[in-house]
């Protein structure tokens, strides 16, 4: 027996339109939200170099902390050279105060990173697939122990590009586009 039109109309009015209106407006926002991401955030990729030899001495050096209720602290900081071996192709994507990390392994097995700075880059006369390129580490004095001190580095990493998720996926795809070169100082006008 076919059911009468009335009765259709019925169950039809009793549907919740407000539940299918949200979930739609939350797919759209969630859409909006990703592309916004896809497009806009910036991925940072390092070249790593394991071939590493760190200097013995090590300098004390005092800054001044921001100020803070028209009090300056001095900060004890302690500095150590650092020399990595990179390869040369990444000669052009390596600048002077580009930012580093010196990376090592911790009494709990753990990998930590030590933020360091490119001070010199030195190409090699008798080696042209190599560069030496000179950092130094700057890290608190107050910490204990010494990160330096017994403990063997992993790596270092030097920042040579940022890349967001669509010149990735560009760049998957085979479409060849021209990526931005990194910015190390905004300062230096680039």
């Amino acid at each position: 027996m076919a059911t009468p039109f009335s009765q259709t109309l019925h169950a039809l009015q009793d549907d919740n339109r407000s539940v299918y209106i949200s979930v739609i407006i939350a797919s759209i926002l969630l859409a909006i939200g990703w592309g916004y991401w896809f497009v806009s955030m910036e991925m940072t990729t390092y070249q790593t170099s394991q071939k590493i030899k760190v200097s013995n001495k090590e300098r004390l050096v005092t800054q001044f902390s921001n100020e803070r209720n028209g009090v300056r602290r001095p900060i004890l900081f302690r500095e150590r050279k650092i020399t990595a071996i990179f390869p040369a192709t990444v000669s052009q994507k390596i600048q002077r105060s580009q930012p580093a990390l010196v990376r090592f392994h911790n009494e709990k097995g753990r990998t930590v990173a030590i933020p360091a700075e490119v001070i010199e880059i030195i190409a090699e006369p008798n080696d042209s697939d190599n560069i030496t390129v000179i950092l130094n580490a700057q890290f608190d004095a107050n910490i204990a122990p010494n990160p330096f001190e017994h403990r063997k580095i992993k790596d270092v990493q030097i920042e040579t590009n940022r890349i967001t998720p669509i010149d990735k996926a560009l760049h998957a795809s085979g479409l060849k586009i021209k990526t931005v070169p990194l910015t190390v100082s905004p300062q230096n006008g680039q």
